[in-house]
């Protein structure tokens, strides 16, 4: 394994066809991978970091920073670290992590996970089935083509299925002032999946036109989850999912 170490200055650090470990340190870095499975850290500064072939560890660490997975058809995993971070899928079923920061994760040609971490981000799907969740802030995740899982989690949270049969998990909690908002709901096509909520033995109840539903997942009287659609939906027991 060969062993590229930047110093406190901006570096460009090219690794080889095998498998490599490189690290940028202080300094905004110009680092790639090339050929080979590689871990490239960028550690401080806004750094440039693409993996290239292989199954890349990316981390951006502190600084705003831009990871591309690359054009290899292995699975890479990237954690754009501290900062606002613009992170980019390969071609295979990668795992992108926003951590810290108001970041834009954009899924690549496979199948991806994306998770956001603390800020505002913003999830673009890719050609794959991804898996998209929010975490804390307020998120807007666009699922794109394919068959999607969107969860908003924490903060008020834009939901956009995309084209295909997607998923919304996971929605407001009543007393929370921070409601998702879910912006193109097809019925017959996509689905609901609330953890705990059966249509049988919990209660539901609609406002607004339709367009805000509570729900009772346990039918003691309060209402645990609150749904927020951006047009008129008319629910039904196969609109839902159990997970």
């Amino acid at each position: 394994m060969a062993v590229l170490i930047g110093n406190d200055g901006d570096n460009i650090l090219n690794g080889g066809i095998g498998n490599d470990f490189i690290n940028g340190r202080s300094g905004s870095d110009r680092l790639f991978g090339n050929a080979g499975n590689d871990t490239i850290l960028g550690s401080e500064g806004n750094d440039l970091i693409i993996g290239g072939l292989g199954s890349d560890v990316l981390n951006g660490n502190e600084g705003n920073d831009t990871i591309f997975g690359g054009l290899g058809f292995s699975p890479d995993r990237i954690n754009g670290g501290e900062g606002d971070d613009r992170i980019v899928g390969g071609n295979l079923n990668d795992t992108l992590i926003g951590e810290e920061g108001n970041d834009t994760l954009i899924g690549g040609g496979g199948s991806d996970f994306m998770t956001g971490g603390e800020g505002d981000d913003i999830f673009v799907g890719g050609l794959g089935n991804d898996t998209m969740h929010g975490s804390e802030g307020n998120d807007v995740i666009n699922g794109g083509a394919n068959n999607d899982v969107l969860v908003g989690g924490n903060g008020a949270d834009r939901l956009i299925g995309g084209a295909g049969r997607d998923v919304f998990r996971s929605f407001s909690r009543d007393e929370s002032d921070d409601d998702d908002l879910i912006a193109d709901f097809t019925k017959g096509i996509d689905k609901l999946s609330i953890q705990g909520f059966r249509w049988s033995q919990g209660n539901i109840s609609s406002s607004n036109g339709g367009r805000t539903y509570e729900l009772d997942t346990n039918d003691d009287g309060s209402f645990d989850f609150k749904i927020n659609f951006s047009t008129a939906v008319n629910l039904a027991p196969s609109d839902f999912i159990i997970f």
